[in-house]
Order: structure tokens, then C-alpha cells, then sequence
């Protein structure tokens, strides 16, 4: 798998994860990333979300070269305004 193929799982497992929190079954992507983007470091915690979700070690990801495509990613999940 390349690295935008394991950043957009990344992301996509961290917005389910996120949905089955109290209060957001029925939020949408927008919603999920709004929320997401008051994290500290969005990357790290979708790195982290997904490594408690799949069991694997978070050292095991390549979390310093997935930042970028992971914030992308997120981003383009919210709204877009002209």
C-alpha cells in the first residue's frame, strides 16, 4: 500500500472512530473534521486513533512522513467557502 492509500484509511478509520462517540452517530464528515481540527495535532491523533483501532503500535507507523497527506486529507473533508 502507498502512502496516500494508508494516510486516506487513516483517516477515514479515525472519522468512524470519532462517529461512535457519545452525540455523534449522526454527524457527517464535515461535522467529524470540524471536531478533528481542534485537536493539538490532528496527524497524531489520527495516527493514534487509528493504531488503538487496528492494535497495531503507533511507533510502528510512518507518522512523520503521513503528516502532510493526513492534514490534507482532513481538509478536504471540510466545507469549502468562496
Amino acid at each position: 500500500m502507498n502512502l496516500h492509500g494508508l494516510a486516506s484509511d487513516m483517516v477515514q478509520t479515525a472519522l468512524a472512530c470519532e462517529r461512535t462517540l457519545p452525540g455523534r452517530a449522526s454527524a457527517d464528515d464535515h461535522d467529524l473534521a470540524l471536531s478533528m481540527m481542534k485537536e493539538p495535532d490532528i496527524a497524531w491523533h489520527v495516527c493514534e486513533t487509528y493504531a488503538r483501532a487496528v492494535r497495531v503500535p503507533v511507533e510502528d507507523l510512518p507518522v512523520s512522513q503521513l503528516r502532510g497527506l493526513i492534514s490534507d486529507i482532513v481538509l478536504s473533508k471540510l466545507p469549502r467557502y468562496d
